[in-house]
């Protein structure tokens, strides 16, 4: 199943999220890995650095130093200058297993459909990634142009917050494309990505049935032989 969050810039998210800038790396012992044509495009691979990370939230380039966007806030301001809305700086694109594979996977103690899972996680940000656009305002115009890359920062996760079996990948993107037609970073336009999610969310259930069913498994029940049908 996939899941969206789009996170703001605000002193609410700073509390909840950012006040150990580590959050998704150290705080629970997990190790982010860059992905995405974007992330190549940046010179990012590999490790994903906390510093890294803080930086791209902020729309800078971690190596340069420079920002990235033409415009440095997304906020709204109204006329007495107050801030109607805050800016997006992050997209959590979160990728959750069936319960039944998680708890075959971590009680159960099969590492291998952990691999099928990340193998699922794979396909389903590919397609993902081909849905990032970004929006086109030039002459008039108010259209989204696709840009097919993100920059993307990978976690892999195997419990809940309440630390019960959750196979669950966090993908979370910066608020970033490259617009090659305009040969410029800009911010992101998700709405395809909104609007494809269920079909995003069929093509990870899909990739995973066939991960689990070349393991012998049924996915919905306890582990069966080859030859059973999964199921969800």
């Amino acid at each position: 199943m996939l899941t969206i969050r789009a996170m703001s810039n605000g002193a609410g998210y700073s509390a909840r999220h950012l006040q150990h800038s580590d959050y998704y790396a150290e705080g629970e012992r997990v190790t982010g890995q860059w992905q995405g044509r974007g992330a190549e495009m940046l010179g990012l691979a590999g490790e994903v650095q906390s510093e890294q990370f803080e930086a791209l939230r902020q729309g800078v380039d971690p190596q340069s130093g420079e920002f990235l966007r033409q415009r440095h806030s997304a906020d709204r301001t109204a006329a007495d200058g107050s801030t109607q809305s805050r800016g997006r700086n992050l997209y959590d694109f979160t990728i959750s297993a069936p319960k039944s594979v998680s708890i075959m996977a971590q009680p159960g103690g099969d590492a291998r459909l952990v691999e099928a899972h990340k193998k699922a996680v794979g396909e389903t940000l590919t397609e993902l990634e081909h849905r990032a656009a970004s929006r086109v305002r030039r002459d008039q115009a108010n259209d989204n142009r696709t840009t097919g890359n993100l920059v993307l920062s990978v976690y892999h996760h195997d419990t809940s917050r309440e630390l019960d079996p959750q196979l669950h990948t966090h993908a979370v993107a910066a608020n970033l494309t490259y617009d090659g037609a305009e040969g410029r970073w800009k911010a992101l336009q998700a709405s395809d990505i909104y609007e494809q999610r269920a079909y995003l969310t069929e093509v990870y259930r899909n990739a995973l049935a066939r991960e689990v069913r070349s393991l012998g498994y049924e996915i919905g029940g306890p582990a069966q032989f080859q030859g059973q049908e999964p199921g969800f």
